[in-house]
């Protein structure tokens, strides 16, 4: 199961995420993946950070400025060296009987890179469950993109809350 979590550039996803994610630990649900959350300096946003969801580990993801060398770049932020990388090996060593998150699925992926190189061939696995985190106007393409998957979307516009979440995710946990 697909499940989306979808809403505007500072909606509050990554925070939600958060707290989600503490609150599948503490129900014992593992999980995988990484979020994104912003970074700051002197109360200037200055990238993000890519946070394993399982150990908690940070290393700088996005940062203002200019790819050198070709490297990649997402609107006015270069993704670090390496740190895409550690993101795929983070996708690639991840259980099956995890909750597996991604933060955020965005234009890169769309264009068949980024994150999705490494993601594409996990959704072939059907005992697989995953959280997306996509901003709202990619929602649509990515609808296009995962047609044929059951999925289920929900919005940052309808406050939901974290335990309506979780409760999803515990409906689609194998039980032993």
């Amino acid at each position: 199961m697909i499940l989306i979590l979808t809403g505007a550039v500072g909606s509050g996803k990554t925070g939600f995420l958060r707290k989600l994610i503490t609150y599948l630990g503490s129900e014992g649900i593992a999980v995988a993946g990484f979020f994104c959350p912003r970074v700051f300096k002197d109360d200037e946003l200055i990238g993000y950070d890519l946070v394993d969801a399982g150990s908690l580990r940070k290393q700088p993801f996005l940062r203002k400025g200019e790819a050198e060398n070709g490297g990649e770049t997402v609107g006015p932020y270069r993704v670090e060296p390496g740190v895409q990388a550690a993101a795929n090996a983070i996708l690639s060593a991840s259980a099956p009987s995890a909750q597996l998150i991604v933060d955020e699925l965005g234009p890169l992926e769309l264009r068949g890179k980024g994150h999705w190189p490494s993601l594409a061939p996990l959704l072939n696995n059907p005992e697989r469950n995953f959280l997306f985190i996509i901003r709202d106007e990619c929602l649509d393409d990515f609808a296009k993109l995962l047609a044929g998957h059951p999925t289920k979307v929900f919005s940052m516009k309808d406050r939901i809350n974290v335990s309506v979440v979780v409760s999803e995710i515990q409906s689609h946990i194998p039980r032993a």
